[in-house]
């Protein structure tokens, strides 16, 4: 390989052992980009060129008086000893092929004279008390493996060792002694310690008891009306209201029912309360829409103010009613024809509507109720559904059933039919 002059403005061509090194050249170290577009370069490529150039530099005689072979060395040598000089050659630590070598020599080398650069160090002093091995991986395989052995030959000689007897005192009464098991002993013979147990029969198996299925009742148990007993039907008009659950707590209280006439203006606002009235069992009846007075409307009028009122039940208990109480109990021929559903009167009013006095309601019905009796009510005043409270006990205790209107004419025997007012379930009405 050629060297020349030009040798420092071209440190590439060199062979290094760390190109960062260049960094610290000097002022005349160029990147590797600004090199490749320096005018000069192709020229130090040229061979001839470079041959002519150092040469020149080396004599101005000609490579005939000087000879080249002399000339080439001496360029040669030159060029050696300015590599040795700027560039440390290789050592064992430092090798390009080794690089986790040469990253621990440079932490060996903390705290002590770093050698010249361009020097060869064959050896390095070594920290007191460090080995050779210094950073070096040790491998445990070998420690593993023997710690393996001991644990498997204790696991093996520490049970035999046990049963042979060198540990008796162990076997004496007790939770531990017990799990160890015997040992030899003058009753106890040492063959007999490792023998197999002799198998103990099974106890015999006892059958658990069979039990016959439970036959499921034909009958389901439920609300019983007995005829031979006293019965009468509380109805309510002009609701629903904020007093009619109060009603109905009542009448769950005592396993009672009664019938709703209920106007059909009021049941979008109390739709709730009208479904809790049918869940309960109770009868659901028409008076009608907004509560107008049947004999003075015409005959399609009357159809309106029932049917609508009936699409409303319809709407929101999923059935339709099938009685009507005409408001203020008016009727006449035209009602009676042409209202589809029987026309549901009373026979005993409490004229709670005028009083607005529980005590005045509970006096009414207990000083005049009688077996078959349709009570009128009205569920719009507090003053009742106190009555009601007060008076529901009283008449289960005198042997009332407290029915439906429908309830009530089934339990007597009677039909209920259209076109006919009812009054009560007394063979006497009409």
């Amino acid at each position: 390989m050629n060297y020349d002059e030009n040798y420092d403005d071209e440190p590439e061509r060199l062979p290094r052992r760390n190109p960062q090194a260049a960094k610290h050249e000097g002022e005349a170290y160029q990147p590797r980009g600004a090199r490749r577009s320096a005018p000069a370069y192709s020229a130090y490529h040229d061979e001839g060129a470079r041959r002519r150039i150092g040469y020149d530099a080396e004599s101005d005689a000609p490579d005939s008086e000087r000879g080249v072979s002399g000339a080439y060395q001496a360029r040669s040598s030159d060029a050696r000893r300015r590599y040795e000089s700027t560039y440390p050659r290789q050592t064992a630590y430092r090798s390009a092929s080794d690089r986790s070598y040469r990253s621990r020599d440079e932490g060996y080398d903390e705290g002590y004279d770093a050698a010249p650069r361009g020097t060869y160090r064959q050896e390095r002093p070594r920290p007191a008390g460090r080995s050779r091995s210094y950073g070096r991986r040790r491998s445990h395989t070998g420690r593993n493996a023997v710690i393996v052995m001991l644990i498997a030959v204790m696991a093996v000689m520490i049970p035999f060792a046990v049963k042979s007897g060198l540990f008796s005192g162990v076997t004496s009464a007790g939770s531990v002694g017990d799990m160890l098991g015997s040992v030899p002993s003058p009753e106890v013979p040492f063959d007999d310690v490792f023998a197999t147990p002799a198998a103990t029969a099974l106890p015999e198996f006892t059958p658990l008891p069979t039990f016959a299925p439970t036959e499921a009742p034909t009958e389901v148990p439920g609300r019983v009306l007995d005829p031979n007993k006293k019965a009468i039907a509380l109805t309510f008009d002009d609701g629903p209201s904020k007093y009619t659950r109060e009603i109905l707590a009542s009448l769950a209280e005592v396993d009672g029912r009664a019938t709703f006439f209920v106007v059909g203006e009021r049941l979008d606002n109390y739709s709730e309360t009208l479904q809790m009235e049918y869940d309960a069992g109770c009868q659901i009846g028409m008076h009608t829409y907004d509560h107008a007075n049947l004999t003075k409307l015409s005959s399609s009028k009357i159809l309106k103010e029932i049917n609508s009122t009936n699409d409303l039940i319809y709407k929101y208990v999923g059935e339709y009613s099938t009685i009507v109480r005409p408001p203020y109990g008016s009727v006449n021929s035209k009602v009676k024809e042409t209202v589809e559903q029987p026309l549901i009167n009373w026979s005993l009013d409490t004229r709670d509507w005028e009083s607005r006095d529980a005590n005045s309601v509970y006096n009414e019905i207990m000083n005049n109720v009688e077996d078959g009796d349709i009570v009128l009510m009205h569920d719009l005043y507090s003053s009742t559904a106190e009555a009601v409270s007060m008076v529901l006990p009283k008449l289960v205790e005198e042997g009332y059933q407290l029915c439906t209107v429908e309830e009530l004419f089934e339990l007597k025997g009677m039909e209920l039919h259209s076109g006919t007012v009812f009054r009560s379930a007394k063979p006497e009405s009409d």
